[in-house]
């Protein structure tokens, strides 16, 4: 069941199709970003600094507030 959840970007900024890597206790979940969502609105890109909507497949369980995330590059 897909889910949602915030990302504070830092560094550099995000797009849609990015592969994102959740930083869990003992291991790492990966997935790519098919929905992007900035104040509501679909988008693309989010800049740095801005707080992203993020769908994922993460369950309720796994996701925790302050969790690092990290954008895979290829």
């Amino acid at each position: 069941k897909a889910g949602a959840v915030g990302i504070r970007v830092e560094t550099a900024p995000i797009r849609q199709g990015d592969v994102i890597s959740y930083e869990l206790p003992v291991d790492f979940f990966e997935e790519g970003l098919s929905s992007l969502q900035l104040d509501g609105k679909t988008v693309e890109l989010v800049s740095p600094r801005e707080l992203a909507g993020v769908k994922t497949r993460l369950d309720k369980d796994r996701a925790r507030k302050g969790m690092k995330v990290f954008r895979i590059k290829r």
